[in-house]
């Protein structure tokens, strides 16, 4: 029971990653724009109004890339059957704390540590340009595979029809 559990949280990250090389060119182009307006704005500090223009147009790409996302995700996507929600949340709520757990522990090494810990081992007059390049550094990489991860999550519930993908392949 506990291994079937695991098997079904596993597909999802593993799922997101295949997704996540499969797509990567548009990926990192969009996601280069919150990356840069991240970058610009630790190391610059620009004058008002630009801070919120620039946040505006990072809003608009996130949303554009989680729009592609679950384009990806649930249009160009076969599926079968009519899904069962209820069903996979009765049967499967384990697999959605193994997930949980499994998202907890990626954002404590990949967020957490470098800006939390590793900081401080950089020094006191590099830390702008540290931040600035470990948050243009995650937003094509660690957020985007969470935004990924999230929406195959719903995916993944909304879609179940009875057996899991491991069981079917």
């Amino acid at each position: 029971m506990l291994r079937h559990q695991l098997t079904t949280a596993v597909e999802v990250p593993r799922q997101a990653l295949a997704l996540y090389v499969r797509h990567l060119v548009p990926i990192v182009a969009i996601s280069s724009i919150p990356a840069a307006q991240r970058l610009v704005s630790v190391l610059t500090r620009p004058p008002d109004p630009l801070p919120v223009l620039l946040e505006l147009l990072t809003v608009a790409a996130r949303v554009g890339l989680v729009g592609l996302i679950v384009y990806w995700a649930f249009v160009r996507t076969p599926h079968e059957g009519e899904g069962q929600p209820g069903r996979f949340l009765r049967g499967h709520w384990p697999s959605l704390l193994i997930q949980l757990a499994l998202l907890a522990a990626a954002v404590a090494v990949f967020d957490l540590l470098p800006e939390q810990v590793l900081v401080h081992w950089i020094p006191e007059r590099s830390h702008d340009l540290y931040l600035g390049l470990l948050l243009a550094i995650k937003n094509p990489t660690v957020i985007a595979v969470t935004l990924i991860w999230t929406v195959l999550a719903a995916r993944q519930i909304l879609w179940y029809t009875g057996e899991s993908a491991a069981a079917r392949h």
